[in-house]
């Protein structure tokens, strides 16, 4: 940032600018992940065997799916398990999760742990890269509405709602603007006015209306994507 701002001597460069700039050269990758906890086991194992399924019969690759709310289509090019390789002693780790893979480069991986008698937790990662060629307001948009239109297809071809009994997750973890934020997500007495000024005031982009979000945690800046 002191590099940028000497080489702008009459404007002064924040984060945004530099991340606008950083954009506009190699795009943007939207992501958040989304835990639902506590959740039956049986219906986690649902979904799980819905995806395995999936990856057994490749009854998924060659899909379109269309997003109502956002009017976009995403095919799906594949649909895998994942392992995991150690760099240290070569150790390979395997069926970590399953990845829906679409052909515009965007994914959705969920992960499932945690199934004793207290409940299960479903991870489902979302990420989705937009190219500096979709213009600065493509690039700008909240991570919310960025990733809207994959979250409702991911939803929707999982039946991961039906499964886990469950319309929101517990946490919602956003990569904004600025800084990744973990946002707790509960339906207690809440007074949406009050937590709507607090964003406000703390300036993050939570990208999720104030009527779910309770708290908003700063994370680490060091740890914002790039």
């Amino acid at each position: 940032m002191a590099a940028a701002n000497k080489e702008s001597p009459n404007k002064l460069i924040g984060i945004k600018e530099l991340l606008n700039k950083h954009y506009s050269v190699y795009g943007r990758s939207f992501f958040s992940r989304y835990d639902y906890e506590e959740v039956s086991s049986e219906g986690a194992n649902k979904l799980v065997a819905l995806l395995n399924e999936a990856i057994k019969t490749s009854s998924l690759n060659n899909t379109t799916h269309h997003s109502k709310s956002t009017g976009q289509d995403y095919k799906i090019s594949s649909v895998t398990s994942f392992s995991y390789k150690d760099p240290i002693d070569g150790s390979v780790s395997s069926n970590q999760g399953q990845i829906i893979l679409f052909d515009d480069g965007s994914r959705v991986v969920f992960r499932l742990s945690g199934t004793g008698s207290a409940g299960a937790t479903v991870r489902m990662y979302i990420e989705r890269y937009v190219a500096p060629e979709a213009g600065e307001k493509e690039l700008n948009r909240d991570t919310a509405e960025g990733l809207k239109g994959l979250i409702e297809v991911a939803l929707r071809i999982t039946k991961l709602q039906e499964f886990l009994e469950r319309d929101e997750p517990t946490v919602i973890t956003v990569s904004g603007h600025m800084y990744p934020v973990s946002v707790r997500v509960l339906t207690l007495d809440l007074c949406s006015k009050r937590c709507e000024q607090e964003i406000n005031e703390r300036g993050f982009d939570a990208g999720y209306s104030p009527e779910v979000v309770v708290r908003v945690f700063v994370v680490c800046c060091a740890e914002r994507k790039s």
